[in-house]
């Protein structure tokens, strides 16, 4: 969320993730979470004023690591 989620940011007017299972991450980087693709479609058209264009990046949506907060012990 973090790399195409900037990159989404930077390069367009708005960003719609739809389905989030947990939006506010999404939604502190700015996004504006949809529950359905149809209804980001509807929203990014009414911002618009015309038919969006759209970028799908599914093999992306699974990180390939995952960031952890605090210390932990390997031992």
């Amino acid at each position: 969320m973090i790399y195409v989620g900037g990159i989404a940011r930077e390069h367009s007017s708005a960003f719609f993730p739809a389905g989030a299972e947990r939006p506010r991450p999404a939604r502190a980087m700015g996004a504006r979470t949809t529950a359905t693709v149809e209804e980001a479609l509807r929203e990014a058209a009414a911002i618009l004023g015309r038919e969006p264009r759209v970028i799908v990046v599914p093999a992306l949506s699974q990180p390939a690591f995952h960031l952890t907060s605090g210390s932990s012990s390997t031992a």
